[in-house]
C-alpha cells in the first residue's frame, strides 16, 4: 500500500508532474510544497483540513498547490480513499492592477545592462507574456502572406512574429489558429541588430550575457534588483512591480489610445474580449477626457 504520509506523496506527485506538465509548472509545485511539508511536518494527507492550508497561507497559488497535490493522490494514484480538502471554500486568485507610467518604463530600460534591455523592449513594444518573448526564434518571424521577414520589412513594422503553440491553445474553437505578434519599427530595428549576430534559426532571440535564453527564474531575479535600483516599492494594493507589469501597461496605453476591443484581445492573444478586459486598467483621468472629446462633438 502506498504511502500516504505528505513528504512521499509529493515525491510521487513531483514525479507525475515532470512527465506530465511543464517544467514551470512542476517549478511552482515544488516550491510550494515543499514549503508547506516544512511548515506542517510530514503528516498523513487523510488529517489534512481546509483550515490547515489557510493557516499555511491565504494565498491562491499555495493553497492550489496543496489541494492538486491532494485531489491527486484521490482521483489519480487512488492512495487516498476520500479527498479531506473537498467542499473547501474557493481561493480568489490574485489579479494584477498596476500599470505603470512612461517615464518609469524608461528607467527600466535604461538601468538595465543591453542584454536584459532587450528583453524589456520587446514587451514593452509587443504587450506579449513573458514566457512568449523568451521562446521566440528567427523561424517564427514572419511578413504579410506568411513568407520570411525582410530586413525592410522589420523596418517598417510590416513583421510580426507567429507563433503555433502557447498560453491558451488549448481552449480555442479554432485549434489551427496561431498567435500573431506585431512587430513594431523600434523593435525591428532591435531584430536586425540581434539577428545579424546569428542566433540559430531555431532557438530564442532573446539570451543572457553568457549567449543563454532567459528563464522565468532569471527574469524575475533581474527585476527584483532593478526594483531595489529604481526604488520601485510596491503600490497602495501591495502589488509589485514584475515581467506582466509591461503587459498591462502596454494593453491600457493601447486602450487609451482608441484600440479597439477584438484587435487588442487579437495583439493581447485572447479567445475572449472578457480577459482582455482584465488587463485595461483607466483611471479617471482616462474617462473625463474620453466624454470631454465626446462632449465636444454635440
Amino acid at each position: 500500500m502506498l504511502d500516504s504520509r505528505l513528504v512521499p506523496s509529493i515525491e510521487r506527485f513531483l514525479a507525475w508532474a515532470a512527465v506530465n506538465l511543464a517544467p514551470s509548472t512542476v517549478y511552482g509545485y515544488r516550491l510550494y510544497l515543499t514549503r508547506f511539508a516544512a511548515a506542517v511536518g510530514n503528516v498523513p494527507l487523510e488529517e489534512l483540513a481546509p483550515a490547515t492550508l489557510t493557516t499555511f497561507s491565504r494565498k491562491f497559488h499555495p493553497i492550489q498547490a496543496v489541494q492538486r497535490l491532494v485531489a491527486w493522490c484521490h482521483k489519480e494514484e487512488r492512495s487516498l480513499e476520500r479527498n479531506p480538502l473537498e467542499g473547501m471554500a474557493k481561493v480568489a486568485g490574485g489579479s494584477r492592477q498596476r500599470v505603470l507610467i512612461a517615464p518609469d518604463v524608461c528607467r527600466m530600460i535604461r538601468s538595465t545592462d543591453r542584454f536584459f534591455r532587450a528583453l524589456l523592449l520587446a514587451l514593452k513594444e509587443t504587450y506579449a507574456r513573458p514566457q512568449e518573448m523568451r521562446a521566440v526564434r528567427p523561424a517564427d518571424i514572419r511578413a504579410a502572406g506568411g513568407a520570411a521577414a525582410a530586413a525592410a520589412e522589420l523596418l517598417a513594422g510590416g513583421a510580426f512574429f507567429e507563433l503555433g503553440e502557447g498560453k491558451g491553445f488549448k481552449r480555442r474553437r479554432d485549434r489551427l489558429a496561431t498567435r500573431i505578434i506585431p512587430i513594431s519599427p523600434r523593435l525591428g530595428r532591435l531584430l536586425v541588430r540581434l539577428l545579424s549576430a546569428g542566433p540559430a534559426h531555431d532557438e530564442p532571440i532573446f539570451r543572457n550575457s553568457r549567449g543563454r535564453p532567459w528563464t522565468a527564474n532569471a527574469v524575475r531575479c533581474r527585476l527584483r534588483r532593478l526594483r531595489v535600483t529604481l526604488n520601485l516599492g510596491v503600490d497602495r494594493r501591495g502589488e509589485r512591480v514584475v515581467a506582466y507589469t509591461l503587459r498591462h501597461t502596454g494593453a491600457t496605453a493601447a486602450a487609451r489610445a482608441g484600440l479597439r476591443d477584438w484587435t487588442l484581445a487579437a495583439v493581447l492573444g485572447h479567445a475572449s474580449t472578457r480577459t482582455t478586459a482584465r488587463y485595461v486598467h483607466l483611471q479617471a483621468t482616462d474617462v473625463i477626457s474620453a466624454m470631454q472629446r465626446l462632449w465636444a462633438k454635440k
